[in-house]
C-alpha cells in the first residue's frame, strides 16, 4: 500500500529526484500520481502561505518506476499570485509538463452556487473489498477505501458515476499542495471509468490521458472521505472528454477539472474493461 505523502517526497535541492513508486501503478505510473508529484514541486518552489488555485498539464510519456528528475521554474511572481512551470523527466525525456498558479489567501467575493450531488454519505455504503495483489490495477486501487454510490440506469447510460474515496495512511502535514494533490489524482483517474460506465461497463479499447485541467476552489480537509462525481458524456473521432467534481462529506466543492483522452490501442479479445480504474 502506498502513502501519497511518502511516494511524492523528493530529495535534493532542484532539480529534485525521486523514484516513482509501483504502489501507484495503473498501466505504468498513474498520471494523477505524476501530477501529484508536480504539484508538490510547485509548492516547494513558491513556499510561504501560497495555496494552489489552478493546475494544467500535458502527459508526454508513460514513464517507468525509475529515478525521475523534477524541475520547477517560477515564471511570474507577483504580490498575490505566482506561476510555476514544472517538468518531470526520465533519462532526459519529458514525462509531464505542467503549469501551476498559486495565490495567497485574501479577502474577496464568496460564491458557492453549484448544487451538491444527491449522493448518500459514505457511511452505510458498501466498501469495495481489497483486490488480490496480483490482479491488474490492484496496487493502485488498494491505496484507498472505496465506496461507490449505487448508480441509476439513466446515470450509466449518460456516463455518470460517483464514488467515495479515502486515502489510506494519508498525513498531509499542513501542506496545501499535497492536500490538493489528492483531488488532482482522482480527477485524472475517474474520467475513464465514467466513460466505461456509459458504454455498458465493457469497452474494446484502451485510452490514455493527454491533458488535465483543474481548478481548486477551497482548501481540502486533512482527513476524511472525498466524493468524485464524474461524467464522461462526449466521445468522438477517437477522443474522450470528461469532467469531475470533488466534494467533501459536508458538501463543499473543493476542486473541479476536466481531461481529454485519446484511444491508444485496441485490446486483445475486444475487452479492455478490466482496465477500468474505478
Amino acid at each position: 500500500m502506498g502513502a501519497l505523502q511518502d511516494d511524492t517526497r523528493m530529495t535534493g535541492t532542484g532539480p529534485w529526484r525521486l523514484r516513482l513508486s509501483r504502489d501507484w501503478e495503473l498501466w505504468g505510473p498513474n498520471g494523477g500520481y505524476l501530477s501529484a508529484v508536480a504539484l508538490r514541486a510547485a509548492g516547494a518552489a513558491v513556499g510561504g502561505d501560497r495555496r494552489p488555485v489552478s493546475y494544467s498539464c500535458q502527459y508526454l510519456r508513460t514513464g517507468t518506476f525509475a529515478d525521475t528528475a523534477v524541475s520547477a521554474e517560477v515564471m511570474r511572481e507577483g504580490r498575490t499570485a505566482t506561476c510555476v512551470n514544472v517538468r518531470l523527466e526520465q533519462s532526459g525525456q519529458a514525462l509531464l509538463q505542467a503549469q501551476v498558479w498559486s495565490a495567497s489567501p485574501r479577502e474577496g467575493p464568496h460564491a458557492a452556487v453549484t448544487a451538491a450531488p444527491a449522493a448518500p454519505p459514505p457511511e452505510g455504503l458498501t466498501q469495495l473489498p481489497d483486490m488480490s495483489p496480483d490482479a491488474p490495477g490492484a496496487a493502485f486501487r488498494n491505496n484507498f477505501d472505496r465506496r461507490p454510490v449505487p448508480p441509476q440506469a439513466a446515470d450509466l447510460a449518460q456516463g455518470h458515476m460517483q464514488q467515495w474515496f479515502r486515502y489510506r495512511g494519508y498525513d498531509g502535514g499542513g501542506d496545501a499542495f499535497l492536500d490538493a494533490a489528492r483531488s488532482v489524482l482522482l480527477i485524472d483517474t475517474m474520467v475513464l471509468p465514467a466513460h466505461v460506465h456509459g458504454q455498458g461497463g465493457r469497452i474494446g479499447y484502451q485510452a490514455t490521458t493527454l491533458s488535465l485541467n483543474v481548478a481548486f476552489h477551497r482548501p481540502a480537509p486533512e482527513k476524511g472521505w472525498l466524493l468524485a462525481d464524474a461524467r464522461s458524456e462526449q466521445a468522438a473521432d477517437g477522443a474522450i472528454h470528461g469532467e469531475v467534481l470533488i466534494w467533501t462529506e459536508d458538501q463543499r466543492l473543493i476542486a473541479s477539472g476536466s481531461s481529454t483522452l485519446v484511444l491508444a490501442v485496441r485490446s486483445v479479445g475486444g475487452d479492455a474493461s478490466r482496465k477500468d480504474p474505478g
